[in-house]
């Protein structure tokens, strides 16, 4: 079900100016230095599903979680909302090193 593919998040193309505006968390700003990172060269959408959400779904095809320290249960959660929407691959980008291998450095990408 992808019906709540493409609902909007806003992002900063300053995330200096998110951070004083909105008083954002580490977490927002990450979100958003991600977003920037991958944005001139993917297709980026949303997913959002009642009380579950996939950060990024890049290029139609992966799901991608941002995170600032990634967890094994994170990984999880992500391949259980990526099955049903038959995504190729399910990663998380962290702020943190992880040793799991599902998990990239967000300095990485």
């Amino acid at each position: 079900d992808r019906s709540g593919a493409g609902r909007r998040k806003l992002f900063f193309a300053d995330t200096g100016l998110a951070g004083i505006l909105g008083k954002a968390s580490l977490g927002q700003l990450l979100e958003n230095a991600v977003f920037q990172t991958l944005r001139p060269d993917h297709k980026l959408v949303f997913w959002q599903h009642e009380n579950q959400e996939i950060d990024f779904i890049v290029d139609g095809e992966t799901g991608l979680e941002v995170k600032t320290t990634a967890s094994r249960r994170d990984i999880l959660t992500l391949k259980q909302r990526s099955t049903p929407l038959k995504l190729k691959g399910n990663y998380l980008v962290s702020l943190n090193w992880s040793p799991e291998k599902k998990v990239f450095l967000a300095s990485d990408i």
